[in-house]
């Protein structure tokens, strides 16, 4: 090993990235140790359960009080595989010097997210931190099925436009034959995000060899029409209030064979919606155990430290349509009213585009080899890959100097 280690350095002009003996080779990989959890959640209800214990460890609902132990929840698949945030920020941030220079720039207009009026909010309660867009979407597996996978997707927006997209990172992993229910799957992630939102992360600086100390903030969601309302708490665009930016009712019009809910334009714009009201009305819509104005309850990211439910989740702008008449005003469409409101609060649209987060979701489907325990075929993979965080890939890294 000492000396395939020289070899590399020799044909590399001995570049700085090539450890330069077998320990420093192991330390360079110690981040890839399996940190994946499993999370259960009941197979009655759905509802929250917790982290794996030991396989014979009975498992309660809280809610339903129904029980299972570990082993009947692996069998069954009444789990979710979570991979803790920290560490992965950690191991991006002391691989690459990463800071917050880029952000600190001064630009021409609107350029990137950092531009955006909830960017500055943060700037200006926090001294040193660093944000995240995230992604949650469904992608089926399967053309025979309709098993689907859905990852939770994150990315550093500190990170300079040309890398963001090598620096995705995987949060967590729901997959099953129907959709996540959202408070338990991203019960975690909002948990751990609450964390570096108050106590912060440390990392070791690896240029000044220093430790430093940030706090860390959910900006900017992208998802596409379907998952977001699912994250809002929502009723879908389909349905009356379909809208989750602004208080239009939508109508339903005949279309083909059946109908379809449109926004027409109105003459005057609808009244928008707006964070503080929304969670009020979600505490109203629990209490009574019905949806007002389109909010069916609580959010369940509505405790993520600084993150807006209304202005921090993005149009779809990747699904638009044509305009020819009023039966194509869907809802799509209708969103294109809230593009530049959002390019206000989060900057340039490429900044908020899903793009990327897509991109490593055909990469997930390719690791996928056989129907059988795909969740752990992908755990599997990624792991063996150093791939939960795209850029953490020291073998890659090394041999790119040889090129």
């Amino acid at each position: 090993m000492e000396d395939l280690l020289k070899l590399l350095r020799l044909c590399s002009c001995d570049a700085a990235s090539i450890p330069r003996s077998k320990y420093m080779l192991e330390k360079a990989f110690e981040h890839f140790v399996d940190k994946s959890e499993y999370h259960h959640y009941c197979g009655f209800c759905s509802s929250y359960i917790g982290k794996s214990m030991s396989k014979d460890s009975e498992l309660k609902c809280q809610i339903c009080s129904s029980t299972q132990t570990v082993r009947q929840s692996l069998e069954l698949g009444n789990f979710f595989i979570y991979i803790p945030l920290k560490d992965q920020l950690k191991a991006l941030l002391e691989n690459e010097p990463i800071t917050n220079d880029y952000t600190e720039q001064t630009r021409d207009g609107i350029t990137d997210i950092s531009d955006g009026k909830l960017y500055k909010y943060l700037k200006s309660v926090s001294n040193s931190f660093f944000s995240l867009s995230f992604n949650c979407d469904g992608v089926p597996v399967f053309q025979s099925s309709k098993f689907s996978i859905w990852p939770l997707l994150c990315s550093v927006n500190e990170v300079p436009p040309e890398g963001r997209d090598k620096n995705v990172i995987l949060c967590a992993l729901w997959f099953g034959s129907s959709k996540p229910l959202m408070a338990s799957f991203l019960k975690p992630f909002v948990e751990e995000c609450k964390s570096l939102g108050q106590t912060g992360l440390q990392w070791q600086d690896p240029v000044e060899h220093t430790v430093k100390t940030a706090k860390v903030y959910a900006l900017c969601s992208i998802c596409d029409a379907v998952a977001r309302p699912l994250l809002q708490n929502f009723k879908q665009f389909n349905g009356e209030y379909g809208c989750v930016y602004c208080l239009h009712t939508g109508v339903q019009v005949r279309k083909g064979n059946g109908t379809v809910r449109v926004y027409p334009c109105l003459e005057e714009m609808p009244d928008l919606r707006d964070h503080d009201t929304t969670v009020k009305i979600g505490e109203i819509a629990k209490s009574n155990k019905r949806t007002v104005l389109g909010i069916k309850g609580q959010s369940p990211i509505v405790d993520l430290p600084n993150f807006d439910l209304i202005n921090g989740m993005v149009p779809d702008y990747m699904h638009f349509q044509s305009l020819y008449g009023e039966d194509q005003m869907t809802y799509n469409m209708h969103a294109l009213l809230h593009l530049a409101k959002s390019v206000e609060n989060l900057g340039a649209l490429w900044a908020q585009s899903a793009f990327m987060f897509e991109s490593y979701n055909g990469y997930l489907l390719k690791q996928v080899k056989s129907s059988n325990a795909v969740s752990q075929q992908l755990c599997k993979e990624l792991h063996g890959l150093g791939h939960y965080h795209t850029s953490l890939r020291p073998a890659y890294l090394m041999m790119s100097h040889l090129k």
